[in-house]
């Protein structure tokens, strides 16, 4: 688990005055980097930081609840890692934390996912926080509710025989080593979840007491916690197990928590009243069909369109010389590789990244029209569609960017499901507004055709 999220650069990137510079900066800095800042301060999401900020900051509420939206790759967690300025640092302690890495394979996918782990893993973090900044005395205070379930599940999966000696360092040196082991093991994950099994609440008021201490005794100072990533999770159980069943858990937790939700939930039901204040970390690119054809509101949402593609120029421009932004890319190429990004930001600087790598390889002086195209093309076809081969999830993404919300009597969990794996993202402009994704729309619609018969 990643306790302080930092955005890391191995090296400091040198501005790109040919197209071999720019394809360098495009791979080496994946995603957005912290020559970025200027970008997200001023432009990209300033408004939403800025928002954010306040809401935390204006009651003095320290138990406030904020929650975030945006398609997977939209730059969230690089937001937060410029969403504590002066002020908040001066009334909270700011802990982002978010699941590792080595974590995926046996989290993403896990259906049985549940707010049992993310408590644990808010467990884990203040301990991991308190033994970097030396505070022995607060893991002292809180290591035995981890040693107890550390030992509940390894004597009920028979690994290994545990000593349950009165020594406080045994006990730490075993809980640490545990974490480890329970965030790549699936199996220890479900043995905790039974152990909290209709049992929610002592978990809660055990972390809770952490919360306090840690505020009292380590942080000395209100709790802001960013608990990240956990939108990305794949199955549509694990999905509202977490944010349906477990979001008024969390909730509950007195600290301030600012939570990503999965972007879709505001427009179903789970989501019309919990989530309904939710920020949208949404860079619009296209027009809102639900907007009135009023002259007034044609020129603001024009505006806004603008503004957004300027702001996502900015994050390529940010990889080159200045005085050469005008020669290494063509502008017709970063204005389709921008409409073919869906407004986000990852996949429009992977675009970037292998159009820049092909013109390099052509030994072109410049990213034309043509390298963006075969870039998308690649990009297309390595795309995996395979959920959708019987095209049902296109024909209720269909409906929905026609009628503009599916069907009274569509499946709860198909549009999670086309949600989550075709990568629909939500605009809200005044009204809901669904848009599918003009990379993923491309390919679904090649390969996502009701097969023809052989014969």
């Amino acid at each position: 688990m990643e306790y302080r999220r930092k955005v890391e650069v191995k090296e400091p990137m040198v501005p790109a005055v040919d197209v071999d510079g720019l394809a360098y900066n495009l791979i080496q800095v994946e995603g957005l980097a912290i020559e970025d800042k200027g970008v997200y301060i001023d432009s990209l999401y300033a408004d939403k930081l800025i928002t954010l900020r306040e809401r935390f900051l204006a009651r003095g509420d320290s138990t406030r609840t904020e929650f975030v939206s945006g398609q997977i790759g939209a730059g969230k967690s690089t937001a937060f890692a410029f969403f504590a300025d002066v002020r908040i640092r001066a009334q909270f302690e700011v802990l982002h934390f978010t699941p590792r890495e080595d974590m995926d394979v046996n989290t993403w996918d896990d259906p049985e996912v549940n707010v049992i782990e993310i408590l644990i893993h808010i467990g884990e973090s203040l301990l991991q926080e308190a033994r970097r900044r030396g505070a022995e005395q607060y893991i002292v205070d809180h290591v035995e509710l981890f040693f107890e379930i550390a030992k509940n599940v390894q004597q009920t999966l028979q690994i290994e025989t545990i000593t349950s000696g009165t020594q406080v360092q045994q006990w730490t040196d075993m809980v640490f080593k545990f974490f480890t082991r329970m965030n790549l093991e699936r199996n220890y994950k479900k043995v905790i979840r039974e152990q909290y099994k209709n049992r929610d609440l002592d978990l809660i008021e055990a972390i809770d007491h952490m919360i306090f201490d840690f505020e009292r005794k380590v942080a000395k100072k209100p709790l802001l916690l960013i608990i990240d990533d956990w939108e990305k999770l794949q199955k549509p159980t694990a999905l509202r197990n977490v944010f349906e069943h477990g979001m008024p858990f969390l909730k509950r937790l007195r600290c301030a928590k600012l939570i990503p939700i999965p972007v879709h939930l505001r427009a179903l039901r789970i989501g019309k009243d919990l989530y309904s204040n939710t920020i949208d970390f949404i860079i619009k690119i296209r027009p809102n069909p639900l907007i009135l054809k009023v002259v007034e509101e044609e020129n603001e949402e024009s505006a806004i369109i603008l503004n957004g593609r300027n702001a996502i120029k900015q994050v390529l421009q940010a990889r080159i010389d200045p005085n050469h932004r005008d020669e290494l890319v063509e502008a017709k190429a970063i204005d389709r590789a921008i409409e073919m990004s869906g407004g986000i930001i990852r996949q429009f600087l992977k675009i970037m990244a292998e159009a820049a790598a092909r013109a390099r390889t052509a030994q072109s002086p410049v990213v034309r029209i043509e390298h963006v195209n075969a870039a998308i093309k690649l990009m297309s076809g390595n795309m995996s569609m395979g959920v959708v081969f019987d095209g049902s999830m296109v024909r209720l993404l269909e409906q929905i960017r026609t009628e503009n919300q599916p069907s009274e009597n569509a499946e709860h969990e198909l549009i999670i499901e086309a949600f989550v794996n075709l990568f629909v993202y939500l605009n809200m402009n005044g009204f809901p507004c669904f848009h599918v994704n003009p990379l993923v729309e491309e390919t679904v619609r090649v390969y996502a055709r009701p097969r023809q018969s052989e014969s």
